[in-house]
């Protein structure tokens, strides 16, 4: 009699047992993914969790909960805004190298002007110092005249040319007008040393070279 009820109780025991165990909660496969990005100031965050196959999506911006629609909506205008914005910027950046450039540029070429017109104003003042008049010869590899030629002097002598809105214009003619200046006293002082018999003017000459 003792036996069966220890056959009794011990099933009993395991029945219960199992009834415990079928009761417990086992841990659960799951897996969670999230993606964010910060767009024009914005966070957006997608986050998907996976529990035993079944799939929930949540959408957030700057932590707010909200439908894809509006997820979908809010971050392609944040999209074309950013771009927006950095094609602005862009722009702005090639318009203030541009100014850079053009500013730059202006300085230089004010500068070369300004050392052009020295080296003239030196150059005139230098050969009026001798009485070369009478072997000067005008024709169109220099002067056409006198009045031409002194036009030409007065640039340097007198710094009479406008401000320039091309400084390149003005820079590129004074050049020319100093080399067409040089050339004519050179000219002129061939001359003398070939036909001047005034030896204070060959003296003069002398002293220029």
């Amino acid at each position: 009699m003792s036996k069966g009820i220890g056959v009794v109780g011990m099933l009993f025991f395991l029945i219960l047992s199992a009834v415990k165990c079928l009761g417990r909660d086992y841990p659960q496969i799951r897996s969670i993914t999230e993606k964010q990005e910060r767009i024009n100031g914005q966070l957006f965050l997608h986050r998907a969790k996976i529990i035993q196959g079944c799939i929930t999506e949540m959408w957030l911006i700057d932590g707010v909960d909200v439908d894809f629609a509006a997820f979908e909506e809010q971050y392609i205008k944040a999209v074309a805004e950013e771009a927006r914005q950095e094609l602005q910027q862009e722009r702005a950046q090639q318009e203030k190298n541009a100014q850079y450039i053009q500013e730059t540029s202006r300085a230089i070429y004010r500068r070369l002007l300004a050392e052009v017109c020295s080296a003239g104003k030196a150059l005139c003042k230098k050969y009026r110092t001798v009485a070369l008049e009478p072997f000067f010869v005008y024709e169109e590899a220099t002067f056409s005249d006198n009045a031409s030629f002194i036009e030409a002097q007065d640039v340097f002598l007198l710094n009479q040319y406008e401000e320039p809105s091309d400084y390149r214009e003005i820079l590129a003619d004074c050049e020319a007008k100093l080399a067409r200046i040089k050339l004519f006293f050179e000219q002129a002082i061939s001359r003398a040393i070939s036909s001047c018999t005034d030896t204070k003017v060959l003296k003069d000459i002398l002293a220029l070279l």
